[in-house]
């Protein structure tokens, strides 16, 4: 079963996952969680833009810093019609491996940064729902933006 979140941004998700959004000047954060996990999702959209490839690369430096042992893979694909840009990660934590995919790509009214992380454990469920989300994301009221 799923449910939609649309508010700024559409798509959809999991409904039993927890939906949470908080918006902290021009930047809004919609955090999704599923149920009995470790694993988490986020998107953040920013009206103020930037480069992509720079909120991605600040994306990947956090996580060196707190897992010097990451793996980077460079990964790029199609979200709501444009291109993205970013990475697949793994690592290794309280001898488990976790993965990390982070995309970030430009629209004419945000960036959108996509992050989702899990544990091996975790996999399934959460790497189904990041592939949900990032088929069915697309931008609220684009009518200016097709014109």
């Amino acid at each position: 079963m799923t449910a939609t979140y649309d508010d700024a941004i559409g798509f959809d998700y999991p409904d039993d996952w927890e939906v949470e959004t908080t918006v902290d000047g021009s930047r809004t954060t919609i955090s999704l969680q599923p149920p009995a996990s470790s694993a988490f999702a986020f998107i953040a959209l920013d009206s103020e833009g930037g480069d992509p490839r720079e909120l991605i690369d600040e994306a990947i430096d956090a996580m060196r810093d707190q897992y010097p042992e990451i793996e980077v893979d460079p990964a790029t694909e199609t979200i709501a019609g444009r291109r993205a840009v970013g990475y697949n990660v793994e690592f290794f934590y309280l001898d488990v491996i976790n993965t990390c995919e982070i995309r970030c790509f430009a629209t004419l009214r945000h960036v959108v940064l996509i992050f989702g992380q899990w544990s091996e454990l975790d996999r399934r469920g959460i790497a189904d729902g990041l592939e949900m989300i990032r088929a069915t994301i697309v931008e609220i009221d684009l009518a200016d933006e097709t014109a």
